[in-house]
């Protein structure tokens, strides 16, 4: 297949439009553009691979690049799999942006127009703020073929731009680990008292589902079981620096007193937050029942301590592999990606030294291609 024209249903199309595919030929190196724009770059070497990539009949070598204004420890899945996925098949993998305690509205669609600049075939990016609709549109009109991952905070004005999604149904992980934080609660006798949420960047859809995710889970237990339950939504800044988180959650639990009867937070540092502050509190584990998201170490050990009863498993490595695999397929077999929900169920002590398993492999890829969380 020529992958510098190609044709479905008899029509030309280019990386997103029905157009002449465009190539990104000639291209400056994007780790020294990146750096020169004052972008962060984390440069997958893939050489080798590619070369047995190429003569098993993956096609041309592409370059994705992954732009986000929020490198942090929660990148490491999902950098493993944007690294699985482009060794597998010769590309060339880059993630560009600025460190999380940086995050903003402005410096997102910053690190997005500057990532435009450096011309790759593939740009992925989290969609967390309005503005990106237009460096996105730009990108796309420089021939740049165009994927969501994560955030899907706007996605009308995705949908609008045809730009496939690749993520985790935020609210339904909320729901699951809602409805299983009732139901541990109910076995300590409890049927009224707070649960609380922790937000750690509030205004994002994608951290605030999962709270609504929890508070349907609350009030439809409430409907079926006769119980009490209260939700309370609680900005926590566990993003930022932890003595600050530390010191809100610490003054809010004072404040509950008794009736706090379960809590959960979306940041990666949120187990580590709360366990210790309940500890410095004079709390025992399981005194509150306590929930979490994702697979990150903290939570893994906040499970492994019996701090904490379950966790969402998320599944951030799809988010970089299989947006890659879409992005090839649709270089390579003419097939526009859809969108794709990854993850689903919870972590507790019945999977989880499988869970674990499965993590201690991709801390130890992140290792071999020397992930950059900073």
């Amino acid at each position: 297949m020529d992958a510098e024209n190609l044709t479905i249903g008899g029509q030309g199309v280019d990386r997103f439009t029905r157009r002449r595919l465009i190539t990104a030929t000639g291209v400056a190196g994007l780790g020294a553009l990146a750096m020169a724009s004052g972008l962060g770059a984390c440069t997958t070497n893939s050489t080798q691979t590619g070369a047995a990539a190429s003569s098993a009949g993956t096609g041309k070598k592409r370059k994705i690049v992954w732009a986000i204004a929020a490198i942090g420890d929660w990148n490491l899945p999902v950098d493993v799999g944007f690294n699985d996925a482009a060794r597998l098949i010769g590309w060339d993998y880059t993630k560009v942006g600025l460190p999380l305690a940086q995050y903003s509205a402005e410096n997102q669609v910053n690190v997005l127009e500057r990532a435009v600049l450096t011309k790759p075939d593939v740009l992925v990016t989290d969609w967390w703020v309005k503005g990106e609709a237009d460096p996105l549109a730009k990108a796309q009109q420089a021939g740049i073929f165009c994927m969501a991952c994560d955030a899907d905070n706007f996605p009308e004005d995705r949908t609008k731009l045809g730009i496939a999604w690749v993520g985790s149904d935020f609210r339904a992980n909320g729901h699951a680990l809602g409805l299983r934080l009732a139901a541990e609660v109910i076995k300590k006798g409890k049927t009224s008292g707070t649960f609380l949420f922790g937000v750690a960047s509030p205004g994002n859809a994608n951290v605030e589902d999962r709270g609504k995710g929890i508070n349907d889970a609350v009030q439809e237990w409430n409907q079926t079981h006769g119980t009490s339950f209260t939700y309370e939504r609680f900005p926590d800044q566990a993003a930022g620096e932890a003595s600050v988180s530390s010191g809100l959650y610490s003054a809010k639990i004072t404040q509950l007193g008794s009736k706090l009867v379960a809590a959960a937070g979306d940041a990666t540092s949120w187990p580590t937050i709360i366990i210790n502050t309940l500890k410095a509190k004079g709390f025992s584990a399981g005194q509150v029942t306590l929930g979490a998201f994702r697979a990150d170490p903290p939570a893994i050990n906040g499970l492994k301590d019996g701090w904490i009863t379950a966790s969402a498993d998320e599944s951030f490595y799809p988010f970089g592999y299989v947006t890659t695999m879409l992005a090839w397929q649709y270089f390579e077999r003419g097939m526009q990606p859809s969108d794709y929900k990854t993850g689903g169920g919870l972590i507790d002590s019945t999977n989880l030294a499988a869970i674990e398993a499965r993590e201690a492999k991709i801390q130890q890829l992140a290792k071999e291609y020397k992930v950059k969380l900073s």
